[in-house]
Formats: structure tokens, C-alpha cells, sequence
């Protein structure tokens, strides 16, 4: 799966895609729809059309990198990876479900995610400030938003790392 609507078994209407397509080497954006949201605003008649556009579609060079991004995820088994690193981090969620400064540990797909007990909610607790030095401190980029920290690692991430990630937070 590439795609967490795939995940969610969700068809959506519109899909707004960028960094990822070229793996965040060039700029490059693309909006995908149904052919019936398509065809509604297919016309010659300006009023009808969806003016929606970007200065970061059509580029040749961004094309030619999306392209190879597509043939690197699916030459390099991408899709494995991902469940694998999904596996192992799955693995990790009791041992911080354990903490007693810890709640809401979750988890889908690659990305895992938990709130620190006890501090002010919402995205401007000073905590996060806090932990983003401390990880930093360790060797570890993790950007804390609000009270919430995110994991979401790249899809080479080893095991050992992930278990030295998890020890730091």
C-alpha cells in the first residue's frame, strides 16, 4: 500500500499528492480525481473550470525523478519494508504503553505516536520544546507537536536504531 486512504479502504474524490513523489528530491505536485469530478469540470467554458494549479507540476526534471521514485519503491520492495518497520514498531508499543508519564500510545502503518502525561494539551505546551532539545541532545530528530510525540522513520530505519529511537524517548 502506498496510500493511507488503501489502509483505510477509503476511495476519495480527490487526491492532492507532492513531496513524496519524487521522495522529496524536487519540487513536484499532482491532483488525481474521479472521472466524474473530472468530467465536471472538463469544458471549454472558463467558469467551469477547476483552477487549481501549482508551479510545481509539469517540471521535466521532477517528472523524470517521480518516475524513478516509482521504479525505486517497487525494484527496492518498498511495500515489504514498510510492514516490516510497521512489525517492529508494533513490537515496541508495550514497552512505552508501560510508562506511567506516557499515554495514548498508538500506531498505523509507520507512524507511531504517544502523549506525554500530565502537561498542558494542544500545540503549545512547553514540553515539546523541552523534549525537542533533549532528543536532539541524544542524536535523535523527533519533533514533538504540543504534547504528542511522533515517530515516523525512514523506511531503511534498523531495528537497532528504531530500539535505540524508542530507549531515548
Amino acid at each position: 500500500m502506498r496510500f493511507a486512504c488503501e489502509q483505510a479502504h477509503i476511495e476519495p474524490d480527490i487526491v492532492c499528492l507532492s513531496k513524496g513523489l519524487t521522495n522529496g528530491c524536487l519540487p513536484m505536485a499532482a491532483t488525481l480525481a474521479t472521472e466524474d469530478i473530472y468530467q465536471a469540470f472538463y469544458s471549454t467554458d472558463r467558469s467551469k473550470t477547476f483552477f487549481h494549479s501549482t508551479s510545481f507540476t509539469g517540471n521535466p526534471l521532477a517528472c523524470a525523478a517521480a518516475c524513478a521514485s516509482i521504479d525505486l519503491w517497487e525494484e527496492n520492495n518498498v511495500a515489504e519494508r514498510t510492514k516490516t518497520l510497521h512489525d517492529h514498531q508494533a513490537a515496541l508499543l508495550p514497552r512505552l504503553a508501560a510508562r506511567k508519564d506516557i499515554e495514548n500510545v498508538r500506531h498505523i502503518g509507520t507512524i507511531m505516536a504517544l502523549d506525554v502525561c500530565n502537561v498542558r494539551q494542544g500545540y503549545l505546551p512547553d514540553v515539546a520544546t523541552k523534549l525537542y532539545r533533549y532528543f536532539l541532545a541524544q542524536g535523535v530528530l523527533l519533533r514533538p507537536i504540543g504534547q504528542t510525540i511522533y515517530l515516523l522513520p525512514p523506511y531503511c530505519v534498523s531495528q537497532e536504531d528504531l530500539n535505540f529511537i524508542v530507549g531515548i524517548i
